[in-house]
Order: C-alpha cells, then sequence, then structure tokens
C-alpha cells in the first residue's frame, strides 16, 4: 500500500472562497518529532498562465537525496497533504535522525527540517 499519495485537506469550519492560498506555502510536518509517519502540508496558489508542477523530497544531514515522496501537477487554489512513512527509494526505512524535506515549484522553493526517532 503506498502512503505517498497527496490528498486535498479540506477545512469544515471556514468559508473557503476566503481561504484560498495567494502564495506557495510549505508547512511544519506533525508530528515532529515523529516515530513511523509524518504529514507534510503546502498550498498550491493561482498561478496564472501556468499548470503548478511541484515536487516534494526528503534530504538527510549529509544533503543526499533520500526520496521523492511526491511530484506532478497539481490544481491551484488548493492545500494539499503528504505522508511520509520514514523509508528511502528502495523502500527501506531509515535511521533516526535530522531530515529535511523541500517543496520545489518553479522559482519557489523552500525547505523544513524534521526528526526522526525510533
Amino acid at each position: 500500500m503506498d502512503t505517498n499519495v497527496a490528498s486535498l485537506v479540506p477545512s469544515a469550519t471556514e468559508d473557503l472562497t476566503n481561504s484560498l492560498p495567494v502564495n506557495w506555502t510549505l508547512y511544519q510536518n506533525y508530528p515532529n518529532p515523529f516515530n513511523s509517519s509524518t504529514t507534510i502540508e503546502f498550498d498550491v496558489p493561482e498561478v496564472v498562465g501556468k499548470v503548478p508542477r511541484l515536487a516534494v523530497q526528503i534530504f538527510d544531514l549529509l544533503g543526499r537525496k533520500v526520496i521523492t515522496i511526491e511530484k506532478g501537477n497539481y490544481d491551484a487554489g488548493m492545500r494539499y497533504r503528504v505522508v511520509w512513512d520514514g523509508r528511502n527509494e528502495a523502500g527501506e526505512h531509515v535511521a533516526s535522525g535530522v531530515y529535511f524535506y523541500r517543496l520545489l515549484a518553479g522559482d519557489y522553493v523552500s525547505t523544513k527540517k524534521m526528526v526522526l526517532l525510533k
């Protein structure tokens, strides 16, 4: 079962017409620190004349890419979430430690830190 699937995060308590994203935003993962899996959320704003294409990547403390957990085209004006299960590209569990996750979308790049504890 692939747990690295992006999904919409609906907001039941807000009027969505007033909360559409206007900027690219990468949020802090939760939980952090995490044990078995963590959730990463990001906003995709309206991009005039372009289809928003992005990638979410995980790197170790030495800057080596561990995995690309999501890449593709996304509908603009939405918030998405992906789940990382602590595995690398080969499907192996990675060691405890500090990792970085990065959102790449055209000229926008944002990186945040997370901690995996086993």
